[in-house]
Parts: C-alpha cells; structure tokens; sequence
C-alpha cells in the first residue's frame, strides 16, 4: 500500500538505542530533526514517541536534543511496555493511547526491530536510513525509506489530514 492510499491522522516517532549511545540519538535529533519534529507537530492532529529508553534518560535526550516533551500526546518509553523486536504491542498500545487506528498513524524509525513491529502493527513506516541501508529497511517492514527528518517531514505532511475530534 502506497503512501497515497493511506488516510494518516497521527505519527509516532521512535527513539532507540544507536551507534554511539544516547549520544548517538542526541545527534541525531540536533541534526535538522527537532526542526521536522515541529513541522510534522504542526501538521498532525496526535503525535507519540516511543522509547526504548527508559522515561527518565527518554526526558533528558529530549531536553538536550531541543526536542519538546510537551510537542508530543504520548510517550511510551522502555519500562512502560513488556514485549520488544518485532512484536507490534508497542505500537498498538501507542495507537490506542492516540486514540488511533494503526492504519491511520505513520511510524517513523531508524530501528529493524521497530520497523517490523510497526509495520505488524499496521502503521505506514518510513524508515531512516542512519544505520541500514534502504534495502534492509525494506526487509525489515518499512514502506518507504529516507535519508533524515526532514525527508521524512517532506513525504509525509502533505498526507496528513485533519480530523474533528468528539
């Protein structure tokens, strides 16, 4: 299924361990991120990042990264959910926390494990490409992959739609 043939209301990014630590994701989120971050907020009716660091070392990566806690409806971080890899719970718990179909929300991560559980989910999932090649990304789950944030930002805001909210 084609981005195009989706109705997207809510994004969920991710936030796992890299290559370098926390260090690693800091840069990551520095590098242009935090800007497409708050695009994509503006854009969307319900945003959620899921962790796989626990909430307190989730909350300050976020701080050091000038990515807002507050620009997010949800955080799920490592100690708040059991299952990991490709078991989509994570994301159906995210979806439901939204108040979402998982068809409805777009995952965007940089993680194989993630990518497959988000896509077992039934999210749209655009993968990153900082540690894995666009083929990986594209074993693992993802529908489409890119190079940063911002990429990211550029494919999916024009599809977003807005939705009235009982």
């Amino acid at each position: 299924m084609t981005i195009n043939e989706r109705e997207l209301y809510s994004a969920v990014f991710t936030l796992e361990e890299a290559s370098g630590g926390r260090i690693g994701v800091e840069k990551r989120f520095r590098a242009i991120g935090h800007l497409a971050i708050r695009q994509i907020r503006e854009a969307i009716d319900a945003m959620g990042l899921l962790s796989q660091v626990p909430l307190q070392g989730t909350i300050e990566l976020l701080l050091r990264s000038e990515v807002r806690p507050e620009w997010f409806d949800a955080l799920l971080t490592a100690d708040q959910y059991s299952r990991s890899g490709e078991d989509p719970e994570r994301f159906l718990m995210m979806a439901r926390v939204l108040r979402e179909e998982p068809e409805a929300m777009v995952a965007i991560a940089a993680d194989l494990n993630n990518i497959s559980a988000a896509n077992n989910a039934g999210c749209y999932v655009v993968g990153l490409t900082f540690e894995h090649t666009h083929q990986e990304l594209y074993k693992a789950g993802a529908h489409t992959s890119v190079r940063s944030y911002l990429e990211a930002a550029n494919l999916v805001i024009p599809h977003f739609k807005k939705q009235v909210r009982v």
